[in-house]
């Protein structure tokens, strides 16, 4: 009965160190530049989330690049390239179907020059897989490993997933100008940082989020390896960069609400999408012999 305490213990202590973790950064580097305190709150949770999720692996059991899904000789194999065309095929699809269905049109006032266009998908893919990178590091990593050796399988992949989809929507304010920051200004922010959840376009983006984790931890249970999870978020972020750079909301389309409020890409026709992937995952994706 215990055990039931130490997700909860986790993330509660993650969601405050983070907090209170902004304010030395903030100290710390303000001789050098004046950081953004939003940015370091975001990055001193994560750090400190993974730090945790490590230290909770080890906790119940050993603790190495293998149970991390990180086969050092794997990096560079056909999984994690498969797992980017699949992602990217998925945002492909999402965006796709938002043209044909006049949700979405093509921005006219972006410049369309080749070398520009490569330096969009460039930008794009490096920001694709340094999030992939860290994000599945954390959830389907370290999270995963440790709950999967105290919940089970499917405990594991809910609850990792349901993590995943939540933290997409911990937002923390700019502070006010010429606001005076303090230790405890990350606790103060907390509240403030929780209003995405009330928004009207949250269910449908936070399922899209959570079906899209489900099937990365899918993925990370039949293969046995984070770099085909790695490959598959790498892929999708990288096309949502590109449609939401290249792509806008069609004014009066009937199908508008298909999309959520608050994202370019996402809402219930991602949901249905992402469900297809999930399926498709569950029926094809072959288990790997340990």
């Amino acid at each position: 009965m215990q055990r039931v305490w130490h997700f909860p213990a986790l993330i509660g202590a993650t969601l405050l160190g983070g907090a209170l973790l902004a304010w030395p950064l903030y100290v710390l580097l303000q001789p050098l530049f004046t950081p953004n305190f939003q940015k370091l709150l975001t990055m001193g949770t994560l750090g400190v989330g993974i730090a945790l999720a490590l230290l909770y692996v080890l906790r119940t059991g050993p603790l190495n690049p293998v149970v991390l899904g990180l086969r050092w000789q794997e990096r560079f194999s056909r999984e994690p390239a498969a797992g980017f065309v699949c992602g990217f095929l998925i945002l492909a699809l999402i965006e796709l179907s938002l043209l044909l269905l006049d949700v979405h049109e093509f921005q006219h006032n972006r410049e369309y020059v080749r070398m520009y266009v490569v330096t969009v998908v460039v930008q794009a893919f490096i920001f694709g897989l340094v999030i992939a990178l860290v994000e599945e590091l954390f959830f389907r990593g370290a999270l995963f490993a440790g709950l999967l050796r105290t919940y089970g399988r499917l405990t594991a992949m809910i609850l990792t997933s349901a993590t995943y989809a939540a933290a997409h929507f911990l937002k923390y304010p700019d502070p006010l100008p010429g606001q005076e920051l303090h230790w405890y200004t990350g606790i103060e922010m907390f509240p403030t940082a929780l209003r995405w959840f009330a928004s009207t376009g949250t269910p449908q983006e936070l399922l899209s989020l959570f079906l899209f984790g489900m099937l990365l931890a899918l993925v990370r249970l039949r293969r046995d390896s984070l770099w085909p999870c790695i490959g598959i978020h790498a892929g999708l972020v990288t096309g949502y960069k590109i449609a939401a750079y290249f792509t806008d909301r069609a004014p009066g389309s009937a199908y508008e609400f298909l999309l959520s409020s608050n994202s370019p890409v996402l809402g219930w026709l991602a949901v249905a999408w992402i469900g297809v992937a999930l399926a498709l995952c569950h029926r094809y994706c072959p288990q790997r012999t340990r």
